[in-house]
C-alpha cells in the first residue's frame, strides 16, 4: 500500500510541475505587472531547475538585470551577468551583459553614453574599452 501512495504521489508530483514555458510566461505577465519579485522568482527558477531550457539564457540575463537595476544586490548582478557571458557568449545580449557589467549600479541617467542622447552601439563600445 505504501509504495502504492509514492507512485501515486510522483506521478501528481510530475503532473502537477510547471514546464519551463509556464514558468517563463509567469515571469512575463509578472514584467507587465511590475511584481519584480514574482518576475525574479520565475526566472530563478527556469535557471535552477531547467538548465537545458530555450528559456535559460534569457532567464539568466534577466536575473542579472532585476538585481542591478531593482534590487540593487550588485553582487548577484555580477555574478549572474558573468555566468551569463561564460555560458552564452554568442548570445544577442552578451554585449549587452558586458556594459551592463562595466556600469553595475549606475542609474541609467548616469551612464555616460547616453549623455541626453542615444549612443550608437560603437560609441558604446568604444567607452567601454576606455574604461
Amino acid at each position: 500500500m505504501k509504495q502504492l501512495q509514492i507512485v501515486v504521489l510522483l506521478i501528481c508530483l510530475v503532473a502537477c510541475s510547471p514546464s519551463d514555458g509556464e514558468i517563463y510566461n509567469t515571469a512575463k505577465t509578472a514584467e507587465k505587472e511590475q511584481n519584480v519579485q514574482l518576475q525574479f522568482e520565475s526566472y530563478k527558477t527556469i535557471v535552477n531547475e531547467f538548465p537545458n531550457s530555450q528559456y535559460h539564457a534569457e532567464a539568466l540575463f534577466q536575473l542579472g538585470f532585476i538585481s542591478n537595476n531593482y534590487t540593487k544586490n550588485f553582487e548577484d548582478a555580477k555574478k549572474y551577468y558573468r555566468e551569463f557571458i561564460k555560458k552564452y557568449p554568442q548570445h544577442e545580449l552578451a554585449d549587452d551583459a558586458e556594459v551592463e557589467l562595466q556600469y553595475i549600479g549606475v542609474p541609467i541617467d548616469n551612464l555616460p553614453f547616453l549623455n541626453g542622447s542615444i549612443a550608437t552601439e560603437s560609441e558604446q563600445k568604444e567607452d567601454v574599452q576606455a574604461k
